[in-house]
């Protein structure tokens, strides 16, 4: 095995990082133990990924033309690798034999395949990466430019949490009467009939044998795609299941009545997961679903003694399939092209082939997954699983949740009916949930309708089921477009930048034929606790504790008190001196009067609120509204009167505050939300950036020339930048940030200039 070229890469796995391309010889060899290393690392030791699978992969169904692409960093460390091999017109695609469940790649980013180009052999064109789960690396993130992703199958899993009793109390009532059925039938039918589990290696080697005769008598042995269709077919999945049960990691369940096989399961476990790597019954008893009753016995057996991982099915799911699964996500083929104009090409091509699928589709098929996209006009609307999706958001964010936008739509819409939600579900699995405004004049957006948001909203969450990606979402981008009306414009912000829903919303715009542009909506300080308040209070600059220790003790002197309110008599009270301090601040009115009460006493019924108010006497002087949820403590509001502004009272209830949340609530993270002020620099030590997402539809000239105005705008601000630097002229934030827009990388979304966002 011999390197055969190597080119440098400036991914995000270092700068010195080089791609290596190794021709391979029927097996791994000498880098089977980076390769785990690898899969451990990135994949958390993805069991149809380990060397044993590949090797097998590569000495059973190899034929020396595979390629082995390291990606290694300056230690010479693996950081990345995927097997190809040529096809063509300088395609090289993944290796990737029918018993491959996922392609045999390991990558932490996209990104990092770029350079792998000028590294393989010969002019390649494109590479393709087949059999991607959507849920693990290298998806997840926002696609690099001149990638095309296209949905391959839909695969479905089972979290092995709780018990299996909780977890078949929640299947659909249907499945549960008909396993109860088909049990009992099979019982009198066949009586004795046994579950077994089979771990033993030796016992193993015979059940793979068992396993390839039963399936054998099948239609597969028909077709000859049957395990024991070829001695190469019988040798791999023999010598991997042999192998994996030697080390704990491979078993066979089987239903049986004495000596006859009437189901067989061949499993793979590792440390995350059990992957089904095989499965057959006889056909002769279909009647009985002997399949099905072996499933259910599978089932419980992980649910007692496979608890924290999941069952992963790995399969092409259908509708009857998703009735046992929680979760379902798409298995996508990615291909990354060499240069923009067969990128752009192929883009033409699907949305011709996807214009003619809508225009004309084909008949629907028994068992297939169908796609359904469903709108409602208010959050009490939404079904119990889809409000589920939202309020799984809440652990991010307290805004995330469906209780969240119940709160908004009674306040802040209360006079509008713009709020409405998009809801995709595939074969009954809610994938997505968008809260969305139909409403601009209301929400001040610039004729743009997107994201149910307004300077309320620090971070707005849409819900996305785990593995979700941005292929999955084209027929709901489909839907905006038609169902709102098809508007020129939509804007989906603020959205945590890095961030999943960031990430998926950007592709499915850009697969939905949307020109997208990414901004800067306002910047966040944060500070990760990880020490106690006294040691937290020595990490501050000197002026900052000198104030608070001095203007604390001149408080209490006057005789000052500060109050936090959880909830109960004094809420009311409590809202009351915060509206009067704000009143008297130098902070404008509230468009929305009845929204703060209401948004405190919704933060006090889910025991959030901290309500901190420092009196003077009878007088509040200062008033802050704190958030504390799963483990986060949010400064949504503070305000302080400013006739006692040389006293510093803002600064001595935040640092009341402060102490409560690391001491009593024992917070992981303090959370200012909105904005750069210096002060909040003060106070925390981390910043980070919401963005949003401006797509422009240019299948019409309005989209089109709002898109091109924009794009000549941030031209223009980045020239103007440049020119003011030549000249030694002072340069704005707005002008920077239109510089850091046009300087961003080839691929890169391009951020626009910074947009003020009202905050906290």
């Amino acid at each position: 095995m011999q390197p055969e070229v190597v080119s440098p890469t400036g991914t995000s796995a270092g700068a010195a990082s080089v791609w290596v391309v190794d021709r391979l010889a029927r097996s791994l060899g000498e880098h089977a133990r980076d390769w785990d290393a690898l899969n451990e690392s990135i994949l958390g030791g993805h069991p149809l990924l380990t060397s044993t699978f590949v090797n097998g992969l590569l000495g059973c169904f190899g034929d020396d033309s595979q390629h082995l692409c390291r990606l290694v960093d300056e230690q010479s460390r693996l950081v990345g690798a995927c097997i190809l091999q040529r096809g063509r017109l300088g395609v090289w695609r993944s290796f990737l034999p029918a018993q491959a469940q996922i392609g045999p790649t390991l990558l932490s980013s996209l990104d990092e395949i770029r350079a792998l180009f000028t590294a393989l052999p010969g002019l390649a064109q494109a590479i393709e990466l087949l059999c991607l789960d959507a849920s693990l690396p290298p998806l997840g993130r926002p696609l690099p430019g001149r990638v095309q992703v296209m949905h391959h199958t839909a695969t479905i899993s089972v979290d092995l949490q709780g018990s299996f009793d909780g977890f078949w109390g929640t299947r659909p009532k249907k499945l549960r009467e008909n396993l109860r059925r088909y049990q009992r039938l099979l019982d009198d039918a066949m009586p004795g009939v046994q579950v077994q589990l089979v771990r033993e290696p030796n016992a193993v080697r015979i059940a793979v044998h068992s396993y390839a005769e039963l399936e054998g008598r099948g239609w597969k042995g028909l077709e000859g795609t049957a395990l024991g269709s070829t001695p190469e077919q019988l040798r791999f999945y023999e010598e991997l299941m042999v192998i994996e049960a030697e080390a704990g990691r491979a078993f066979a369940l089987e239903l049986r009545q004495g000596p006859r096989l009437l189901a067989s399961r061949l499993l793979l476990s590792g440390p995350t997961m059990v992957v089904t790597l095989k499965t057959t019954y006889d056909e002769a008893l279909r009647r009985f679903a002997v399949g099905r009753i072996l499933l259910k016995s599978l089932l419980e057996h992980l649910f007692e003694h496979h608890q924290g991982r999941s069952l992963e099915f790995y399969t092409n799911a259908t509708s009857e399939q998703l009735r046992w699964a929680q979760h379902e996500r798409s298995v996508v083929h990615a291909t990354l092209y060499r240069d923009r104009l067969r990128s752009v090409a192929a883009s033409l091509r699907a949305r011709i082939v996807a214009e003619r699928r809508r225009a004309d589709p084909a008949p629907a098929l028994e068992g297939l997954v169908s796609t359904e996209v469903r709108w409602v006009t208010s959050s009490q609307q939404l079904q119990p699983c889809e409000r589920a999706l939202l309020d799984a958001g809440e652990t991010e964010s307290f805004l995330g949740g469906s209780g969240w936008f119940d709160l908004f739509e009674r306040t802040v819409m209360k006079q509008s009916d713009g709020a409405c939600y998009a809801t995709l579900a595939r074969g009954g699995l809610v994938k997505a949930v968008l809260p969305l405004n139909r409403d601009p004049p209301l929400l001040r957006t610039g004729g743009s309708i997107g994201s149910l948001a307004n300077w309320y909203s620090t971070r707005w969450l849409p819900g996305l089921a785990p593995g979700t990606i941005g292929a999955d979402l084209v027929d709901l981008v489909e839907q905006l477009r038609v169902g709102l009306g098809r508007p020129p414009r939509l804007t989906f912000a603020p959205l945590l930048a890095g961030s999943r829903e960031l990430a998926v919303l950007h592709d499915a715009l850009v697969a939905g034929g949307y020109r997208v542009e990414r901004y800067v909506a306002h910047g966040n300080w944060h500070l990760p606790v990880v020490t106690d308040w006294t040691s937290y209070l020595a990490s501050r600059n000197g002026p900052l504790r000198s104030t608070i220790k001095r203007m604390t003790r001149q408080c209490l002197e006057r005789g000052g008190r500060i109050e936090v309110i959880y909830d109960g008599a004094r809420l009311e009270a409590g809202i009351e001196a915060y509206q009067a301090v704000y009143a008297r601040s130098w902070k404008q009115a509230e468009p929305q009067q009845d929204f703060m009460p209401e948004m405190m006493r919704w933060c006090a019924s889910r025991g959030w609120l901290r309500l901190g108010v420092l009196w003077s006497g009878e007088k509040p002087v200062a008033a802050q509204v704190w958030v504390v949820a799963h483990g986060r403590a949010s400064i949504y509001k503070i305000a302080y009167d400013e006739a006692h502004a040389a006293s510093r009272p803002g600064t001595v209830l935040t640092a009341h505050l402060m102490k409560l949340a690391i001491e009593e609530d024992r917070v992981h993270e303090v959370d200012y939300l909105t904005g750069d002020d210096n002060y909040k620099r003060d106070w925390m030590s981390h910043r980070r950036e919401l963005h949003g997402l401006v797509a422009y539809d240019i299948r019409q000239w309005r989209g089109w020339w709002l898109w091109f105005r924009a794009r000549a705008s941030t031209s223009w601000r980045a020239w103007r930048t440049r020119l003011s630097s030549a000249r030694g002229a002072p340069v704005t934030a707005r002008d920077r940030a239109s510089a850091a827009s046009a300087a961003a990388p080839e691929g890169a979304t391009p951020a626009a200039p910074h947009r003020p966002t009202p905050g906290a």
